[in-house]
C-alpha cells in the first residue's frame, strides 16, 4: 500500500495545455500514473498526445471518473482552479503553483474545511508513491519503492533526502511535499497519521524548516500517537531572525519558529534530529590580502630601448597629425599662406615637447583622477599629473598662438576688429579640438600598457 496515491489514482491535470502542464502530465503518464484528462477553459475537444482536454473540471470528472487533480495554472487563477476541482468531486487536489496570495489561500482553506477533500500545497512538489503513481513534479529517477515514508516542507530538500535514501538502498512508500506557504493543505499531522495507518510504511522521515509551529505540533503528535520510528531534519540553524528564507512561511519572528526550538521539541519527543549547527563548524581561515603591484612609471634611465621606439612611433604620428591640422586650418581660413601651415607644424612640435617633458619628469607617486576625464578613459585608468598638465598646457599654448595667427590671417576679413578676433578664435578652437583628439589617440596607441612595443615604459595606469 501507500498513502493518498497509488495504482487506483485517476488524474486530471488543470492547465494541461500550458508548457509546464503538458510537460509534467506526459512525464507522470510515462511513469505509470493513470492520467485520464486535462482541463483548460476554451480548449475543450483538443488532446495532448491522447489525453483528452475539457473546458471544465466537472466535464472531465463526469467523462473520465477522475478522482485526483494536479493544478498547474498561474497564481492568479490557482485558487479558482482549486475551487473548481473540489466542486467537481476530486478527492485529492495537488497545487504546485507558487505565489498564490495568502488571502486567496485563507478563503480556499475555509471552503475546503470539512468537505472531505485533501489538498496538498500550494507551492509544493506534489506527492509520489514510487512504482505506483506520481502526482506532481518530484523526479521519478531518484525514487525507489520501499518502506520509508517521507513528508517535507521543502521541495529541494525532498529531492536531496530521497536521493540519499535511494542511494543507500532505502526505498520509499510515499513521499509528500506539503509546501512551504503559511497557509497550506495537508500538513505534518495528517501525513504522519496516514503513515501510521499504512501497513507498508515502517519508518518516517520528516523534513522541517524555520517558521511557523508545524514541527512543534508534529513533535507532540509523534510523542502521543506514533508507534513507528521517526527521524527528522530541520533546515535553518543559521537563519537570521525576521528574514524570509525561500518559502513565504520560512521566517523567524521573535523567538518563535527557530530551528533550535523545533529540534529541541523533536528530541524531547524521542525523535533523532539531523543537523549541522554552524557553531560546531570552525570558520575558514582568513584569506591573506594580495598586495597590488605599484603602477608602472617611466623615468629618465628606465627602459630606454622601448622609450626610443615609442618616441619614433610618436614622431611619425605627430608629423602626420601636423599635416592634417594644416589642411584643416587651410580649409577653415581659406588661406594658403606659409604662416598658417608653419604655425600648425610649430604648434604640434610645442605639444610634443610638453608631452614628452611630462613623461620624462613624471613624479613617481602623484596621480590625478578626474570624473570628467575618467569618462573618456577605460575603467580604472588615469593620467599622471605631469602628463595631464603637459597635455593641457601644450594645447592651450598652441591655441593661443593660433588665435594670434588667426587674427593676422583674418585681416582681410571685412568688418570690425571683433570679426577678425572671431576668425582667429575659430581657427584656434578647431586646432585645439583636433590636437586634443590627436593627443588622446597618440597616448592610447603608443603608451597603452597592452602595447608590446612599450612594455615597461610609461603607461596609463590605475589611479
Amino acid at each position: 500500500m501507500a498513502i493518498l496515491v497509488d495504482e487506483r489514482t485517476r488524474l486530471m491535470v488543470q492547465g494541461i495545455t500550458g508548457k509546464e502542464g503538458s510537460f509534467h502530465a506526459l512525464r507522470n503518464r510515462a511513469y505509470g500514473t493513470n492520467v485520464v484528462a486535462g482541463v483548460t477553459p476554451g480548449k475543450g475537444g483538443q488532446s495532448i498526445e491522447g489525453i483528452p482536454v475539457f473546458d471544465t473540471a466537472a466535464e472531465a470528472v463526469q467523462a473520465t471518473q477522475a478522482n485526483a487533480s494536479l493544478v498547474l495554472v498561474p497564481a492568479r487563477f490557482a485558487a479558482e482552479a482549486i475551487y473548481e476541482a473540489a466542486g467537481a468531486g476530486a478527492e485529492l487536489i495537488v497545487c504546485i503553483t507558487e505565489g498564490i496570495p495568502v488571502l486567496d489561500m485563507a478563503r480556499v482553506a475555509s471552503y475546503l474545511d470539512g468537505r472531505g477533500h485533501v489538498l496538498i500545497g500550494p507551492n509544493c512538489p506534489g506527492i509520489i508513491s514510487p512504482g505506483k503513481a506520481n502526482v506532481g513534479i518530484i523526479p521519478t529517477e531518484i525514487c525507489m519503492p520501499g518502506a520509508a515514508g517521507l513528508v517535507s516542507r521543502s521541495g529541494t530538500l525532498t529531492y536531496q533526502i530521497v536521493h540519499e535514501l535511494t542511494g543507500r538502498g532505502i526505498g520509499q512508500s510515499t513521499c509528500v511535499g506539503m509546501g512551504g506557504d503559511p497557509i497550506h493543505g495537508l500538513g505534518f499531522l495528517e501525513a504522519l497519521a496516514g503513515f501510521e495507518a499504512d501497513p507498508e510504511t515502517r519508518a518516517v522521515v520528516l523534513i522541517g524548516e524555520i517558521g511557523g509551529s508545524d514541527e512543534e505540533a508534529a513533535a507532540q503528535y509523534i510523542a502521543e500517537s506514533m508507534t513507528k520510528p521517526v527521524v527528522a531534519y530541520v533546515a535553518g540553524f543559521s537563519a537570521p531572525p525576521g528574514k524570509r528564507m525561500g518559502h513565504a512561511g520560512a521566517i523567524i519572528t521573535g523567538s518563535s519558529g527557530t530551528a533550535q526550538a523545533k529540534a529541541k521539541a523533536f528530541e524531547a519527543a524521542g525523535v533523532r534530529v539531523g543537523r549541522q549547527d554552524s557553531s560546531s563548524v570552525p570558520p575558514p581561515p582568513p584569506i591573506p590580502p594580495v598586495a597590488e603591484p605599484a603602477p608602472p612609471r617611466f623615468r629618465a634611465g628606465d627602459a630606454w630601448g622601448p622609450a626610443a621606439i615609442q618616441g619614433l612611433i610618436a614622431a611619425v604620428i605627430l608629423l602626420v597629425a601636423a599635416e592634417i591640422v594644416a589642411l584643416i586650418l587651410y580649409a577653415v581660413s581659406g588661406s594658403s599662406r606659409p604662416s598658417v601651415l608653419m604655425t600648425s607644424r610649430i604648434g604640434v612640435l610645442i605639444f610634443t615637447l610638453f608631452h614628452h617633458i611630462g613623461m620624462v619628469f613624471d613624479a613617481p607617486n602623484v596621480t590625478i583622477s578626474e570624473p570628467a576625464l575618467g569618462a573618456l578613459l577605460p575603467p580604472g585608468a588615469g593620467f599622471s599629473l605631469t602628463v595631464a598638465a603637459a597635455l593641457m598646457g601644450g594645447t592651450l599654448a598652441v591655441g593661443a598662438v593660433l588665435y594670434r595667427a588667426g587674427r593676422i590671417v583674418g585681416r582681410g576679413v571685412p568688418g570690425p576688429a571683433w570679426a577678425r578676433g572671431l576668425h582667429g578664435a575659430k581657427i584656434a578652437i578647431t586646432y585645439t579640438m583636433v590636437t586634443a583628439l590627436a593627443g588622446l589617440a597618440i597616448h592610447f596607441t603608443v603608451h597603452f600598457p597592452a602595447s608590446p612595443l612599450v612594455s615597461g615604459s610609461f603607461s596609463i595606469h590605475p589611479s
